[in-house]
């Protein structure tokens, strides 16, 4: 098997992001597609370990508790991959699910 390594965003997922972000809410119609890309962004993010890139997302609209095609949260998959710091992050500015019980 090959083992397959992740871009290196660091530096220029700010603009990534904004560039996005930008294209995205020029109109309201919009929403339903940042509401589609956003959560996989964050779970790709989630899966690397990337906590820069969770930060910008949410600078710019993203739900942190929002899921991918499959539900999974980036918290779920932060928790999967071991990402302790990511978790903490995940718990600590965003996701309500431990804050409700």
């Amino acid at each position: 098997m090959t083992e397959l390594h992740p871009p290196n965003f660091h530096g220029a997922q700010d603009n990534f992001i904004k560039a996005i972000s930008d294209a995205l809410t020029i109109s309201t119609e919009y929403e339903p597609l940042k509401n589609a890309v956003f959560p996989t962004i964050m779970c790709y993010a989630a899966d690397f370990g990337y906590k820069s890139i969770l930060k910008e997302v949410k600078k710019f609209g993203g739900n942190l508790e929002s899921g991918d095609y499959e539900g999974r949260t980036p918290l779920h998959i932060a928790a999967r991959k071991g990402h302790i710091k990511l978790i903490k992050y995940l718990i600590g500015e965003g996701n309500n699910f431990f804050k409700k019980r």
